[in-house]
């Protein structure tokens, strides 16, 4: 997932489907803490947490991500007794005639796939493009960052 299309994304969908500022906080704790986490499948957070960071009660917390799972911005589940609820944030992008909505996951194809069926060239930049688009790898570069937080190499090198 990429956090700046995300956004984006969030923000024109909020149009469509217009939230609560007390559940657009929620939902910029929670990308937050999945950007954090370089965006896993799901993630788990305690509600103290959330409740701490969303100056939230209990109940506003549970009333804000029910409005958030209603509207299709996230999905959870809940957690065991003494165990924290799982978090998974929808995936927005761009569909048709400028509108966005979420999509499955499945309809998602990686980026070097698609890359593999176009002809590099160079535009006047010296920037890959491909089909005229031009292609900066930001989701490469996150993998290759990633990469070298785990090796512990530094980011500029």
């Amino acid at each position: 997932m990429n956090y700046f299309r995300q956004l984006n994304g969030f923000k024109r969908q909020r149009r469509i489907k217009p939230l609560t500022s007390n559940a657009i906080l929620l939902y910029f704790i929670l990308l937050e803490y999945a950007n954090e986490l370089y965006f896993p499948e799901s993630f788990t957070v305690a509600n103290s947490v959330l409740c701490g960071l969303c100056a939230f009660t209990r109940s506003t917390l549970t009333r804000r991500r029910d409005e958030l799972i209603n509207k299709g911005y996230i999905k959870y589940k809940d957690g065991q007794i003494g165990q924290c609820g799982t978090y998974k944030i929808v995936p927005i992008v761009f569909q048709n005639a400028g509108a966005y909505e979420p999509i499955s996951e499945q309809h998602l194809t990686p980026l070097k796939n698609k890359k593999d069926n176009y002809k590099r060239t160079y535009n006047k930049f010296n920037d890959f493009t491909y089909n005229g688009e031009a292609d900066y790898d930001l989701e490469g570069f996150e993998q290759r960052a990633l990469q070298k937080r785990i090796e512990g190499a530094d980011y500029e090198s």
